[in-house]
């Protein structure tokens, strides 16, 4: 299995790239692969374990697994969606205990 170092991914475009540790062209990372792997948010430099897949002629990095998490921020049992909501609730309620928000 190859291994390479995200060069960078980011979530809102929905992709990201690996370059391959065994060298060659950059790897196609789609935010698909790293949702179906459960994998934490990917900060540039993780080195990551991948396979190569193709679909419609085209490859990509698929079946991902973290090799080194040095730069990995992580939630443990939490998708990011719930620690923004949790975030935003404790926010709320501390404006409202100082009285900066209407109760």
């Amino acid at each position: 299995m190859p291994t390479g170092k995200v060069k960078w991914f980011n979530v809102a475009k929905g992709f990201g790239f690996i370059i391959p540790d065994e060298g060659g062209a950059d790897v196609y990372l789609p935010l698909k692969s790293v949702e179906a792997a459960k994998l934490p948010r990917l900060e540039t430099g993780v080195t990551l374990n991948y396979a190569l897949a193709e679909s419609r002629g085209r490859k990509f990095a698929d079946s991902l697994s973290i090799v080194s998490s040095v730069a990995v921020e992580t939630s443990p049992g939490k998708a990011k969606g719930e620690d923004v909501q949790k975030s935003l609730d404790t926010d709320d309620e501390f404006e409202r205990e100082w009285g900066l928000r209407p109760v």
